[in-house]
């Protein structure tokens, strides 16, 4: 698949498209404001922008965009504002004031120097709103002090012009130390902007996305994957359905980037926390690094402020924020590295009860496979008494991938009509039909001809559910019965 795909439709987002109109004409009507599109990475607000600009006629549009680097010049966004604004014939002139203005400031007293500079070019950009303005102001999260100040004077003048300044940040890059936290809370705080907050796709978007882009419906198990890896992240969605099999490199990228900037015992804890699954115990994961219960506290709050992971209710248990975070670091690991980690949460989890069912992942993970298939065998019974079937099935297949060579045959043929029952049950009846097929030869090679006889019933009617016509039914029951 093309790994540039995109939707070619806004999914679920009406709400927000609704009250975006509704602010474009209330600006027209010369009653502005500042509206903020807040979300993580991927979330879609560079879309909900661009049909917001769509939605804009009758209005000159001016759009720019913060980089990574530009919180260290100051008035970095403001010139590149000023620039835009001298290619619109309407404003042109105010956009070469602000230029200018921008230029001037370099000598004299320096407090006094951006106080006026910020007055001046609130001013200025004021003067430009003298039609329908509207400004959109891309990554705020990397904007300098100077021009959130800017902002933060011209939000009280907005209600009064005929201008709609619309910016967006992530919301993961909100970090206790990035000037645009507190300025945000600040200026919603005083009722001077409002803020939306754009949340993860349902399952039912994700699938009138996925459609959309497929151009037709997908297998409900195609989207209840897509949906499961993406956690709903429209862009996650796009770059899963291109490389389905795998984490896309360009997420992957992004997210071991984000990591590398994490100190370096957090980078580790992370790490490990990967090998446990997208959630994790806190006494597992502690027992493992083997580092003490201070040094995980302190790597799991800077995880947490850098939105890694996130703490549930019982403070026990933590979260990756997505499937794909943990995907990533889990993929970084060296492989004896990570059977090294396995072996030892199995170990632990062993030590803590944990279910044999964790164990046994845990222990197959690990390359140790007579551990692996001792914890599965139990647990799968355990699953099949309680009819969880597909977890049962699940089971009993790492139990057939981790039996030692030296299982017993007729151990053998026991477990795969185990399996077999289990396929058959979650409708997996192809599987079905290979594991009784499989033991059926299994217990005619014993010269057990009265189990074999017994597995034939079950196995004819996983092949009925595969299309076989009854006279192939009949001849088998006939042929296999004798």
């Amino acid at each position: 698949m093309d790994s540039a795909l995109s939707s070619p439709v806004l999914i679920g987002r009406d709400d927000l498209v609704a009250l975006a109109s509704r602010r474009l004409a209330a600006a027209a009507e010369g009653s502005g404001e500042l509206l903020f599109l807040a979300g993580e990475a991927g979330i879609g607000k560079t879309r909900l922008l661009a049909e917001i600009v769509r939605q804009a006629a009758g209005f000159t549009v001016v759009s720019v965009g913060a980089s990574p680097g530009d919180a260290e010049v100051a008035g970095g966004l403001l010139a590149e504002l000023g620039a835009e604004l001298r290619h619109c014939a309407a404003v042109a002139e105010v956009g070469a004031r602000v230029a200018a203005r921008l230029r001037e400031f370099a000598d004299g007293d320096a407090e006094r120097q951006r106080r006026m500079l910020v007055t001046d070019l609130t001013e200025m950009i004021g003067m430009a709103a003298s039609g329908p303005l509207l400004v959109t102001l891309e990554d705020l999260h990397w904007a300098d002090d100077l021009t959130l100040d800017v902002l933060a004077r011209l939000a009280r003048r907005a209600s009064a012009l005929p201008l709609l300044v619309v910016g967006t940040y992530r919301s993961d890059e909100l970090f206790p130390r990035v000037p645009l936290r507190a300025w945000r809370t600040r200026l919603l705080t005083q009722r001077l902007a409002e803020e939306v907050r754009l949340t993860r796709l349902s399952l039912a978007d994700t699938t009138a996305m996925a459609a959309a882009i497929a151009g037709g419906a997908l297998p409900s198990t195609v989207t209840g994957d897509v949906f499961a890896r993406s956690d709903g992240i429209p862009l996650h969605v796009e770059e899963f359905l291109a490389a389905r099999d795998s984490v896309p490199d360009t997420l992957a990228d992004a997210v071991l980037a984000r990591a590398f900037a994490l100190s370096e015992p957090a980078r580790d804890l992370a790490g490990v926390a990967s090998v446990l699954g997208r959630s994790f115990d806190l006494d597992l994961l502690t027992a493992i690094t083997g580092d003490g219960p201070a040094a995980v506290d302190d790597g799991l709050r800077e995880l947490s402020d850098r939105f890694f992971v996130q703490v549930h209710p019982d403070r026990s248990t933590f979260d990756f924020r997505h499937a794909l975070i943990r995907d990533a670091l889990y993929a970084d690991l060296s492989p004896h590295r990570r059977r090294e980690l396995h072996a030892k949460a199995a170990a632990a989890a062993v030590a803590a009860g944990f279910p044999a069912a964790f164990v046994s992942d845990q222990y197959e993970r690990a390359a140790r496979p007579a551990e692996a298939f001792a914890y599965a065998m139990d647990a799968a019974r355990s699953a099949a008494e309680m009819s969880a079937h597909r977890e049962a099935a699940e089971l009993y297949g790492r139990a057939r991938r981790t039996a030692p060579e030296t299982l017993p045959a007729d151990a053998r043929a026991g477990l795969l009509t185990a399996l077999a029952g289990e396929l058959a049950a979650v409708d997996d009846n192809a599987g079905a039909d290979s594991c009784y097929e499989e033991a059926y030869r299994l217990r005619m090679r014993l010269d057990d001809r009265l189990a074999a006889a017994a597995l034939v019933p079950e196995w004819v009617a996983a092949r009925h559910q595969l299309g076989v016509g009854l006279a192939e039914r009949a001849a088998a029951l006939r042929g296999r019965c004798r």
